[in-house]
C-alpha cells in the first residue's frame, strides 16, 4: 500500500507505528531514513524486534526507504526497536524475474498470489495475451521458478516429445502423464495456473478507450525491475508507442506487489495523450452473463467472481478485482458482442473508467485471491477490497523514535 510516512533527523533506536483506524491491520509500512540509518539497514547491520523480541524482517528500497510489516491493532500503536546486531536470514516473501525461456515472461509473487504479464518474444509469435495473468497459490514460500523449472525441463520435454513422436498409444498416455505431472497448470499440492488471459485485459489491465472500443495493449516492449525482496517487488514495464488519431501514446506501468496484499500497486502514465481520453481498467469476465461481480464508483472498486478455466469447480474460484485511488466516472459491467465475444474468448469486462489528460497518471490497485487459499466467498472478496480502499484513505503512519532500554 501507499503509506504515509513520517521520518526524523538524527540516530533513533525505535520505531513507531500507528493504527488510526478501527480495524486490525497488517501492512508494510514504509519509514524514510537519513544516509546514516540506510547504510545500517543495507548492510545488515541492525535488528527490528517485535514488542516479544521476534525478530522482524525488513527491506531497504532504492530510494532509501525502509520497508517491514507492522501488526497493529485497531485504534493503537505497536513499536518496534533497533538493535546493533546482524539478523538472522530474512525469508523472500516478494519476489520475480524475467523467464526468457518461457517466451519473456515477467513473473512475480509474494506470500498470497502469483501473477506473470507477457512479453515481445511471445508478441512476435504472434500469440495474443494482453492482459495480466494469475497465479493462484496456497502457500506462503515462493513457488514460481520452482513451477516453470518443472514445466520447461528440456530432458522432460524431450521424452514427452520422441513419446510422442512413436505413434505407438501406450507412448502417447506416458507422455500425456509426464505432462501431467509436471505442468503448472495443474495443482501438484500448492496451486496452479487455472486463469485464461487471451486477447483481453485479463487479471485487470488498464488500456485506453475511444467510443465504445478498448486499445488493447499488446506484450512489453522493454523492463527494469526496481526492487526484488525480500518484501517488494517492483517493476517498470515500457509499451510500445501507439498512434491514436494524431496522438503518439507511450504507456508505462510501474507495479509493486508487497507481502501481505493481495494488490499490486499499478501506476499507468500514458506519455503523449494530449487531450482528454477515457482510461479503463478491471478484469475480464468468464461468465456469459456476467456472473458474480461488482461494480461501485463511489466506493472506487471492482471485483469478479472467475470459474477458472476448470468449469467443473475441481480449481476453485478465483477473485479477481481492482482499487482506484482517484475518482471515476463510472463503473460497470461491459459486455461484448456476439462475434468479439468469440474472438476473445470471453464475454466482456467490469471496468473501472475516468478521463485521462495530459500529465495524468491511472493510480489503482489490482490483484486476486483463491478460494483454496482464504477467500471464501465474492461478498468476502467485496469486503477485502472495500476494507483496502478504506485503508489507503487512512494510512498507518510509523516514525523513528527514541525509546528508552528500560522499554
Amino acid at each position: 500500500m501507499v503509506l504515509m510516512v513520517e521520518s526524523c533527523e538524527g540516530v533513533r533506536n525505535g520505531i513507531e507505528v500507528s493504527n488510526s483506524t478501527d480495524r486490525d491491520r497488517r501492512e508494510v509500512v514504509t519509514v524514510s531514513l537519513t544516509s546514516k540509518e540506510a547504510g545500517k539497514f543495507a548492510g545488515k547491520a541492525v535488528t527490528i524486534k517485535d514488542a516479544a523480541g521476534k525478530q522482524v524482517d525488513y527491506q531497504v528500497t532504492q530510494d532509501r526507504a525502509l520497508i517491514f510489516v507492522a501488526d497493529v491493532k485497531a485504534r493503537s500503536k505497536a513499536t518496534y526497536r533497533i538493535v546493533g546486531e546482524k539478523p538472522e536470514e530474512m525469508k523472500t516473501l516478494a519476489t520475480g524475474k524475467v523467464y526468457a525461456n518461457r517466451l519473456d515472461d515477467i513473473a512475480w509473487e509474494n506470500d498470497k498470489i502469483a501473477f506473470r504479464a507477457y512479453g515481445p518474444a511471445l508478441q512476435a509469435r504472434g500469440e495474443k495475451a494482453y492482459g495480466y495473468d494469475i497465479w493462484v497459490k496456497n502457500t506462503e514460500e515462493p513457488v514460481v521458478d520452482a513451477r516453470y523449472a518443472k514445466h520447461l525441463d528440456p530432458a522432460t520435454n524431450n521424452t514427452i516429445d520422441s513419446l510422442r513422436r512413436t505413434g505407438n498409444p501406450e507412448d502417447r498416455r506416458a507422455a500425456n502423464r509426464l505432462r501431467d505431472e509436471t505442468s503448472y497448470h495443474n495443482d501438484h499440492g500448492d496451486g496452479l495456473d487455472c486463469y485464461s488471459v487471451g486477447p483481453t485485459l485479463g487479471g485487470g489491465a488498464s488500456a485506453l478507450m475511444l467510443g465504445d472500443s478498448i486499445l488493447y495493449p499488446y506484450c512489453y516492449q522493454t523492463y527494469e525491475i526496481l526492487e526484488n525482496g525480500p518484501l517488494r517487488f517492483r517493476v517498470r514495464l515500457t509499451y510500445e508507442p501507439k498512434h491514436i488519431g494524431e496522438m503518439r501514446v507511450t504507456e508505462v506501468r510501474t507495479i509493486t506487489l508487497d507481502a501481505e496484499s493481495r494488490l499490486n500497486h499499478t501506476v499507468v502514465e500514458y506519455k503523449g495523450v494530449k487531450e482528454g481520453t477515457e482510461v479503463v481498467a478491471g478484469p475480464v469476465v468468464h461468465h456469459s452473463d456476467g456472473g458474480e461481480y461488482f461494480a461501485d464508483v463511489e466506493k472506487c472498486v471492482v471485483g469478479y467472481e472467475d470459474p477458472t478455466d476448470r468449469r467443473n469447480g475441481e480449481s476453485g474460484k478465483i477473485y479477481v478485482g481492482a482499487v482506484f485511488v482517484q475518482k471515476l466516472s463510472d463503473a460497470r459491467l461491459v459486455l461484448f458482442g456476439e462475434a468479439e465475444a468469440k474472438e476473445r474468448g470471453a464475454f466482456g469486462h467490469v471496468l473501472g473508467m475516468r478521463e485521462m489528460f495530459e500529465g495524468e497518471s491511472l493510480d489503482y490497485y489490482w490483484g486476486a485471491a483463491w478460494s483454496e487459499a482464504g477467500m471464501d466467498s465474492i461478498g468476502e472478496w467485496r469486503k477485502y477490497l472495500e476494507e483496502y480502499a478504506a485503508n489507503l484513505k487512512e494510512p498507518m503512519k510509523a516514525k523513528m523514535v527514541s525509546i528508552s532500554n528500560e522499554q
